[in-house]
């Protein structure tokens, strides 16, 4: 009789233990569905976001004005309103004009000028937002008249590196000439010919991915 009894609590036990291991394993099975889940979302919100990344130099941006201003906002909470709107509009006209896209422009200008801060060898008087000039040296790099002049000078650079076509505006960028046409064609190109980082590019990138997190946030909070 006891011999049954020991059976019995024994067949129960490990009744019990495979209901515990079912149920655990169950449990770790969701768990690891919600995280793969989760990081499935992730990369597909990644993802979408990296699809209207372009690396090209010639074309169109879609990084909207309002967007372009808050980033300098952020990061320059000092500077006045008006001069940010007036120099995130003269990049989104000059680019449009010369055919260079706008979203690259603006991420290398907060690239080397540390959005408007600066306090390299280039000071914000000179109205020059590329380093134009500023070379390893030391040298203090070009000085523009407006701040016009020294946006549509970075964007003819640019325009020099990404594509062989004639300026639309007239040449004020005085190292215009010095650039072989059409030789950085991509932002990746621009590491070794305008700055001596090997990383420069992908600098610029990581900017312009930035930008477009919050891009997409704003989106989806209105």
């Amino acid at each position: 009789m006891k011999s049954k009894y020991r059976l019995l609590k024994c067949c129960i036990g490990l009744s019990l233990l495979c209901s515990c291991t079912a149920f655990i394993t169950k449990e770790h099975h969701c768990s690891t569905k919600r995280f793969q889940n989760t990081h499935s979302g992730n990369e597909k919100s990644l993802s979408k976001s990296s699809k209207k990344i372009s690396t090209t130099i010639m074309g169109k941006g879609d990084l909207m004005s309002t967007v372009m201003q808050q980033v300098l906002k952020k990061h320059h909470p000092r500077l006045k309103d008006t001069k940010i709107h007036m120099i995130v509009e003269c990049y989104i006209e000059e680019c449009h004009l010369e055919g260079v896209n706008h979203d690259i422009a603006f991420a290398q200008m907060c690239l080397e000028t540390d959005y408007l801060k600066y306090g390299g060898q280039v000071s914000a008087s000179q109205n020059n937002f590329a380093g134009l000039g500023a070379l390893d040296g030391g040298a203090k790099g070009l000085k523009f008249r407006t701040l016009r002049d020294g946006i549509r000078a970075h964007v003819q650079h640019l325009k020099a590196y990404g594509s062989e076509e004639s300026l639309k505006n007239r040449c004020i960028d005085p190292r215009f000439r010095l650039v072989k046409r059409g030789s950085a064609k991509t932002i990746y190109a621009l590491a070794g010919k305008w700055a001596s980082d090997p990383d420069y590019g992908n600098k610029i990138r990581d900017r312009i991915i930035a930008f477009y997190k919050l891009q997409n946030k704003n989106d989806r909070k209105s």
